[in-house]
């Protein structure tokens, strides 16, 4: 009797789940979303979430069209990853691709509508395009939910700032305007219809005799 050798199961390759972020790497974090580089003309300051490779170093060094290719890589892996829908966000809004960016943050937020990076990047998008009250609407819903958020506070009250000195120029503006419409003289149509009259040559006249008639009067006035 011929023993046949049993079928060896094929072995499911093991996919291996990144290490969870220690307590050390936030804070490394924490601490490098603090920083301003030189390359970084944004006025507000967003919330880079690490952990995912090399995406948050190239966006460190200011290398933001790489960044955004490597976060399209984890993308396309999970399209509806709320941290790489964000750090791609932040990279698009750096390179001034503001709707595109909102529109990653919002894939984002109807993941987790309570993700802080996201919502805060947001706000900062608006605020970046002029839309300060909505901007000061997010911050204010991040404090809510932690009012230690530092990031959040610089942030609002940046934007608190910001809309302050716009409502002063428009107050100014408004001034200046008022104050332009005053100092021109209105003339009444009643004295526009008298000097029509008083310049105008009589029709049945002639042009001598109406000439005539002014010098004759200015004499007369000198007398």
């Amino acid at each position: 009797q011929v023993v046949m050798p049993r079928p060896v199961a094929a072995r499911t390759p093991k996919i291996e789940e990144p290490d969870p972020i220690t307590e050390e790497e936030k804070e490394i974090g924490t601490v490098l979303n603090r920083i301003i580089l030189e390359c970084d003309n944004s006025h507000y300051t967003d919330s880079i979430i690490y952990g995912q490779g090399m995406g948050a170093a190239l966006m460190r060094l200011c290398n933001y069209e790489q960044a955004e290719s490597y976060f399209d890589k984890i993308l396309v892996k999970d399209p509806y990853d709320p941290e790489a829908l964000t750090n791609k966000g932040t990279a698009l809004a750096k390179q001034g691709r503001f709707g595109a960016a909102i529109e990653h943050y919002n894939l984002a937020l109807k993941k987790d509508p309570k993700f802080v990076s996201a919502l805060n990047n947001k706000a900062n998008a608006l605020a970046e395009t002029g839309k300060l009250e909505d901007a000061i609407t997010l911050y204010n819903k991040i404090l809510d939910e932690d009012p230690t958020h530092e990031i959040a506070k610089q942030n609002l009250q940046k934007a608190r700032e910001e809309l302050v000195q716009l409502a002063k120029l428009q107050v100014k503006q408004d001034s200046t305007s008022v104050n332009l419409d005053d100092s021109i003289p209105k003339i009444k149509t009643a004295e526009v219809n008298y000097a029509k009259q008083t310049f105008e040559a009589p029709k049945t006249a002639t042009v001598i005799e109406h000439i005539g008639s002014i010098f004759a009067g200015f004499f007369g006035f000198l007398k």
